[in-house]
């Protein structure tokens, strides 16, 4: 996530974040929708089209086998149970990947998370969700989404269910985040795991990582 994206304002008394992924891809989950769709398609008609092993018939074959009058729609209702089972591990995972603008207010009373809705393309309408401070636990940086192998990371915690926001925020940028809060009481506890983070970002860029105890990269290449 690049700077211009998120800016994050912290004083003594609250915490304000504006996190604005449409500023440099303002159709990026216009894109992401379609390109999801083309590939939902794309399998739901080579499922129909394509014949079975050993030569076996096609769904589509199976279905109009019998003709007009007696049309058989079980291919078709396999297909949509595949879809739906498809898309739901799927659908949380295109909606970090691909999130639209929020900001965030948390004083030392409430914590607000304003977004707009996934389809409002434009981000026109922000809906707002306000949390009480003393009913929000486990503030961490954490995974929030996942799908075959890949994973995309923000801030996670419970509130009536478990919830997150700032999707893909860099682990600088959450630590940021994450002590502004503990510092109005919120539950946010330290993390060592969120230094290592920072330590290994750093180290990829190829920056100065002497401010950090090295020795997490020497344990990993002990095991």
């Amino acid at each position: 996530m690049t700077k211009e994206h998120l800016s994050i304002s912290i004083t003594p008394d609250s915490v304000d974040i504006r996190f604005l992924p449409s500023r440099s891809k303002p159709r990026a989950r216009l894109y992401g929708l379609l390109i999801f769709s083309a590939f939902l398609i794309t399998m739901d008609v080579l499922a129909l089209l394509l014949p079975g092993k050993h030569g076996d018939p096609s769904m589509w074959h199976f279905m109009i086998d019998g003709g007009r009058d007696s049309l058989d729609l079980t291919p078709l209702i396999l297909i949509a149970i595949g879809n739906a089972l498809l898309c739901w591990p799927w659908s949380s995972y295109i909606r970090a990947a691909y999130p639209p603008d929020e900001s965030i207010h948390c004083d030392k009373s409430v914590l607000v998370v304003s977004r707009a809705a996934w389809f409002d393309f434009k981000n026109r309408t922000m809906k707002s969700k306000t949390y009480p401070l003393g009913q929000v636990s486990g503030l961490r940086y954490a995974t929030i989404a996942s799908n075959w192998g890949a994973s995309i990371r923000g801030i996670r915690f419970s509130s009536q269910g478990r919830r997150w926001m700032l999707p893909e925020i860099e682990p600088e940028e959450a630590k940021k985040v994450l002590s502004g809060l503990r510092a109005l009481g919120a539950d946010a506890p330290e993390d060592p795991k969120l230094d290592k983070l920072i330590a290994e970002a750093a180290y990829m860029r190829g920056g100065d990582t002497g401010w950090m105890d090295r020795s997490w990269m020497d344990s990993d290449n002990k095991q």
